[in-house]
């Protein structure tokens, strides 16, 4: 048991490590949110739309980290009810959460080019 809380402790430290080489190597043109709407890349939509939808992608990898630790603890229940049925409960709440993640992405990038063009109606 000390094994797999110092690995999970390991993996994670490695993880937090990579962070900063990637968040380093965006610059702003590579936001979403900005140039992916008709018209000016430096309106307020776009870059509120880009901010909200990083938010929201940082939450899905903890949501992702979640479902794996879920999963985890799935395997490694070894046959208890108790940690089968936790295991279970966090699988379910880390794909809800991952839908709702994916329906409030869709959401702002809809209201976000609902404010660029002024119309609630979607572009094709």
């Amino acid at each position: 048991m000390k094994i797999l809380k110092t690995l999970r402790w390991a993996s994670l430290s490695g993880l937090l490590a990579l962070l900063p080489q990637k968040a380093f190597a965006l610059s702003a043109s590579d936001l979403p949110g900005w140039g992916l709407y008709k018209g000016s890349s430096s309106t307020p939509s776009a870059l509120i739309a880009s901010i909200v939808t990083y938010v929201l992608y940082f939450v899905a990898a903890i949501a992702i980290a979640y479902l794996v630790y879920g999963g985890i603890s799935y395997l490694t229940s070894a046959g208890n009810e108790d940690k089968v049925k936790a295991a279970k409960n966090i699988i379910l709440t880390s794909i809800i959460g991952l839908a709702i993640i994916a329906i409030a992405i869709s959401i702002v990038y809809w209201m976000a080019a609902a404010l660029q063009t002024g119309s609630l109606r979607l572009q094709q």
